[in-house]
């Protein structure tokens, strides 16, 4: 399978950008700005792991499972940390106009949790993706995968 990456190098470069950007001012002084910065390190971290994934699904069979198996996980991993760091962010910016409830702080936490362990169980339970006999990646629930990602 052959993966079209121009707009995931497109996305790395410019976070790369925004992350020298935020480092050149150097005045920062809420936790909104840090957990900007936070932001933009798990999506560069999301982006670049994911162009990492596809060379190595794409060479799936030169490289042993168990390494796709972590770089995969750790893709899934940093790109649904973008959803929790970007309420982290936005609980920062709203806290004093508009609080989060703790009945909604459940529902994050619970949704963070179950994601950990969807994700962290996924060599066992094969139930977000694996790697078949012949070691190609597939995934049983692809379009919810992408919607839970969403």
């Amino acid at each position: 399978m052959t993966y079209n990456i121009h707009y995931e190098v497109c996305a790395t470069i410019i976070l790369l950008v925004l992350i020298v950007m935020f480092f050149s001012r150097k005045r920062y002084t809420y936790k909104s700005d840090y957990a900007f910065l936070v932001l933009l390190f798990v999506s560069f971290f999301s982006t670049s792991s994911n162009l990492l994934t596809v060379v190595t699904i794409e060479h799936s069979q030169q490289v042993p499972v168990w390494i796709n198996y972590l770089l995969n996980m750790f893709h899934y991993y940093t790109t649904n940390a973008c959803v929790f760091v970007y309420l982290i962010y936005l609980y920062f910016h709203i806290k004093k106009s508009a609080p989060f409830t703790k009945t909604e702080l459940a529902i994050v936490s619970t949704l963070a949790v179950m994601d950990v362990i969807l994700i962290t169980a996924t060599p066992y339970t094969k139930w977000i993706f694996y790697f078949d006999e012949q070691k190609n990646y597939q995934s049983k629930w692809w379009k919810d995968t992408i919607i839970w990602q969403s």
